[in-house]
This record gives structure tokens, sequence and C-alpha cells, in this order.
């Protein structure tokens, strides 16, 4: 009478397992797919190390950031970058995207990715600061930036 228990214990056990792994791969399977059929993503901020400045001798002058940093793994994609500037301070915004239920390696992925920064024709002579998801570096223009004479813009 015990070996039939037992064993009717074991078949339970198998069968319950088999219904939680046959569940859980159809929930994997459909999960990273939204109901009006996009494929389901995470937005996150990307991971930036440093950020280096370039002042293009142009006229009028142009400057550039060298954003340089880290994605959390293998299927992580650089998403919107966005930009605002308030009291000599450029504010950049880096968002990273990645598909919710992707299989990735769990190794971080070195970026560099290069933001030509807007609005800076009609700034005045002084020291900028440019801070990109927390990671700030300065710059300092020598002169006003303003059109040469007789250009178009």
């Amino acid at each position: 009478m015990k070996k039939v228990f037992w064993f009717l214990v074991i078949i339970l056990v198998l069968v319950l397992l088999i219904m939680f792994f046959s569940r859980s791969n159809d929930t994997q399977i459909n999960g990273d797919v939204t109901d009006d059929g996009e494929v389901a993503v995470v937005e996150g901020e990307a991971m930036v190390l440093s950020v280096e400045i370039f002042i293009l001798e142009s006229m009028p002058i142009q400057i550039k950031a060298v954003v340089r940093g880290d994605f959390a793994d293998g299927c992580t994609e650089m998403g919107e970058i966005s930009q605002s500037f308030e009291n000599n301070v450029f504010i950049v915004k880096m968002l990273t995207v990645r598909e919710r239920d992707a299989m990735c390696t769990e190794a971080l992925v070195p970026f560099s990715e290069t933001i030509t920064l807007e609005n800076t024709v009609g700034l005045k002579a002084g020291e900028y600061s440019v801070l990109v998801n927390g990671v700030e570096d300065k710059f300092t223009l020598d002169a006003d930036n303003t059109p040469a004479k007789g250009s178009a813009l």
C-alpha cells in the first residue's frame, strides 16, 4: 500500500512540473508582444562614464560632446536622445531600449555617441556646462558665437 501511495505522489509531482514548465514557456513566448502586436520594450537611462567636449573651428562655432558609456547587456541599444538648455547648462538625456524578454549576453557593452549641441548660435562668451545623465564636462567660449557677416542661417 505504501508503494502505491508513493507511486501516486511521484506521478502527481511529475504532472504538476510538466504543467508548470509548459505554461511558463507559453508566457515567455507571448510575453514580448503587446496587445497591438508591437514588441514590448524596456526603456532605461544610458550608463554614461565620460563626456568630452570638442569645439569645432567654424563660423559659427559648432560644439560636439563625445559621450562614452556602457550598455547593461548585449541586447540594449541607444534610444531617444533629447537636449535642453538653461542657465548656461546643456542638459542631455540619453535613453536606452531593449526587448523586455530578450535572451542577452550579461556583459557590459561599451558605446560611444557623438552629439552635436543644439542652439549654440548666439551664445555669449563665457563658461558653459554639458550634463549628460549626471556626468558633466565644461567648456569656455572666448568670443560670442555669432554667424559670420553675410552668412545665411
